[in-house]
């Protein structure tokens, strides 16, 4: 089947031709990853691999010679490619041109929000954890949705897993526990409020439940405190010249913050706040 990258319903197909013969064969270029075509090609899906065969324009004579050139820098010489860089001057649609002759999974697309060449920068860029610890829980619909559980510590995401959703309440709070997060943050208008409220009744929870009604309104959000006494301490970005933090209590009566979540700057570049009494 040729263009399969291109082809409606590709999983519908995929099921039907694999009842019907022993032997499948997928051609054509890629067109984002967001098809069976190219989960087949980064071996995805459940099962053994696909035997993979790639062409490449290097693979053709008539189209990989090359040749040596002062270099830009004027330091040497560089190889490049008469009829690559041809076409690609002459290209009118870049993205088409990266798939057809690129072979990029990751050109723009029709609909795409964020580039794929962004997504797979920022897979592979390595960042430091840092405070706060945070969670959030997309709850799935009916159907195939799944109901998603991610953590992160400051800019780096530490977890993102699908959940069970008949046990996502228990194994929410399981994970927020062991990820140490202190706050967990959910959509309340729809179907992710039941799971929060059975999650924010627990009395052995040590983070607050937070959920908030509109993407555009951050304000319209309700807030559960948790039963148990916490300080909680933030880097404070940009931070001053003495590395200042800021702490947090959600304590009754603490003195030096007004619960829940008032953050008071410290000049100390310690980690330590003055003890929450309670």
């Amino acid at each position: 089947m040729d263009e399969h990258s291109k082809v409606p319903r590709a999983d519908s197909v995929h099921a039907a031709l694999s009842a019907n013969t022993d032997v499948i064969v997928y051609g054509g270029t890629p067109h984002g990853r967001n098809n069976l075509f190219a989960r087949i090609a980064h071996n995805l899906i459940p099962g053994d691999p696909w035997e993979k065969f790639t062409f490449n324009w290097r693979d053709n004579p008539d189209k990989n010679y090359a040749l040596d050139v002062p270099a830009a820098n004027s330091q040497g010489t560089e190889v490049i490619y008469p009829w690559y860089l041809f076409e690609k001057s002459k290209s009118v649609d870049q993205a088409l041109f990266e798939q057809e002759v690129d072979i990029s999974y990751d050109a723009e697309t029709k609909n795409q929000i964020i580039l794929g060449a962004w997504v797979q920068a920022a897979r592979a860029l390595k960042l430091e954890g840092t405070l706060p610890l945070t969670a959030g829980l997309d709850v799935g619909d009916t159907g195939p949705d799944a109901t998603t559980y991610a953590s992160r510590a400051g800019p780096a995401v530490t977890r993102m897993q699908a959940l069970n959703s008949e046990e996502a309440p228990q194994e929410t709070h399981e994970l927020a526990t062991r990820d140490g997060v202190d706050l967990l943050q959910y959509d309340r208008n729809g179907v992710g409020a039941a799971i929060a409220a059975t999650v924010a009744r627990r009395t052995d929870r040590t983070y607050q439940v937070r959920g908030s009604s509109t993407a555009a309104s951050p304000a319209a959000r309700s807030t559960m405190t948790p039963r148990r006494p916490q300080i909680f301490v933030s880097p404070i970005s940009p931070p001053n010249a003495g590395g200042a933090f800021a702490c947090a209590s959600n304590a009754p009566g603490s003195g030096w913050s007004r619960a829940p979540r008032t953050w008071t700057r410290t000049a100390s570049a310690s980690r330590t706040c003055p003890p929450a009494r309670t």
